[in-house]
C-alpha cells in the first residue's frame, strides 16, 4: 500500500514537472494565443495522464488485494482440513483406552499422541506458510510490476519532453 501511494505521489510529481517544463518552452517559443491554447492542452495532457496513471496504481493495489485474498481463502481450507483431520484422529485415540492394559501404555499412548499431533501440526504450519509466502510473492510482484510500468511511462515522457519542438 505504501509503494502505492508513493508512486500516486511519484506520479503526480512527475505530471506537474512535465506540465512545468513544458509551459516553460512554450512561454520561449510561443506567441500569445498560440502559448495560451499550447498550455491548456499541457494541462489537459497532464490531467489525462495522471487519471490513467492513477487508476493503473488503484487497479494493481485491487489486484494485489485479491491474490492475498485468494491466499488468505486457501490458508483457511489448510487450517480447517487439519482441525477435520486432528478430530478424526482424537476420536480413533479414544477407543486406545479399550486396548491398554497397564499405567505404562497409557504414558506410551499419551506421548505417541502428542508427538504425532505436534508433527502433523508443523507439517500443516509449514504448508500455510509456504502458500502465505506464494500468494505475498505474487501480490508484491503485480505491484512491482506496475512501478515498473510507471518508471518506464516516465522515463519515456521525460525523453519526448526533451526533444526539441518541431
Amino acid at each position: 500500500m505504501a509503494t502505492e501511494t508513493t508512486s500516486t505521489k511519484n506520479d503526480s510529481r512527475t505530471a506537474t514537472q512535465q506540465a512545468a517544463t513544458e509551459l516553460a518552452r512554450i512561454a520561449r517559443t510561443a506567441d500569445g494565443a498560440g502559448a495560451a491554447e499550447a498550455a491548456a492542452k499541457v494541462g489537459s495532457d497532464s490531467a489525462r495522464s495522471l487519471s490513467a496513471s492513477t487508476a493503473g496504481n488503484m487497479e494493481a493495489f485491487l489486484q494485489a488485494q485479491a491474490i492475498m485474498a485468494e491466499g488468505m481463502r486457501t490458508a483457511w481450507q489448510e487450517w480447517m482440513g487439519y482441525s477435520q483431520s486432528a478430530m478424526q484422529r482424537w476420536t480413533e485415540k479414544l477407543q486406545t483406552p479399550l486396548q491398554i492394559r497397564s499405567p505404562q501404555d497409557i504414558m506410551l499412548s499419551q506421548i505417541d499422541t502428542a508427538r504425532e499431533e505436534m508433527d502433523q501440526l508443523l507439517q500443516n504450519s509449514m504448508r500455510v506458510s509456504d502458500l502465505m509466502t506464494k500468494a505475498a510473492g505474487s501480490a508484491m510482484r503485480r505491484i512491482t510490476e506496475r512501478g515498473s510500468a510507471v518508471a518506464s511511462d516516465a522515463v519515456q515522457d521525460s525523453a519526448e519532453m526533451q526533444r526539441p519542438a518541431a
